[in-house]
């Protein structure tokens, strides 16, 4: 019986043993994976300010290169229908003279 007592005090300690390890194991991931959420974290911010510092005003600023070009292009469509419209009116002007001189000649 005594022997048995030692056996059982013997696993006690070796489980006393295990558990303090077990625990300082935890613990030191514990620990480990705080420090790489931080980091994680600090990466997350880090991203954010630099879609908001950044890239919101790069797209800004292209966008708004945008709306002047389209302004350019629409102003210079309406060129171009008013140069068309000069050019039938005088086409159609050109007729109306090339008739008179026809009337006039004959």
């Amino acid at each position: 019986m005594a022997r048995q007592e030692k056996r059982i005090d013997s696993l006690e300690e070796n489980l006393m043993g295990v558990r303090s390890e077990l625990k300082e194991e935890i613990q030191g991931v514990r620990s480990e994976l705080k420090g790489e959420i931080q980091e994680l974290r600090e990466d997350v911010t880090d991203i954010k300010l630099v879609i908001e510092n950044e890239l919101r005003r790069n797209i800004s600023i292209v966008a708004e290169g945008h709306l002047d070009l389209m302004r350019k292009l629409d102003e210079s469509i309406k060129v171009q229908q008013e140069q068309e419209k000069l050019m039938i009116r005088v086409n159609v002007f050109e007729t109306h003279v090339k008739e008179l001189k026809k009337e006039k000649t004959a």
